[in-house]
């Protein structure tokens, strides 16, 4: 695996439901974000660390 190029696509996945965001206030739809770190090497060993949480689709912020 190259750190460089990882092998993943990071794109936002809506999941449909439909929400009023407490942080912006806007009527949104909850996308699946990556927030994880990424491609990362510790002591040799080389992984890709995803991290999926529910995000507004307008500000971003997590509900």
């Amino acid at each position: 695996m190259n750190l460089d190029e990882p092998d993943y696509i990071d794109l936002d996945e809506p999941t449909g439901e439909h929400i009023v965001c407490e942080s912006c206030g806007e009527d949104a739809v909850i996308v699946k974000r990556d927030c994880g770190i990424g491609a990362y090497e510790y002591w040799g060993a080389r992984g890709v660390h995803v991290d999926m949480r529910n995000c507004c689709s307008e500000c971003g912020d997590e509900v």
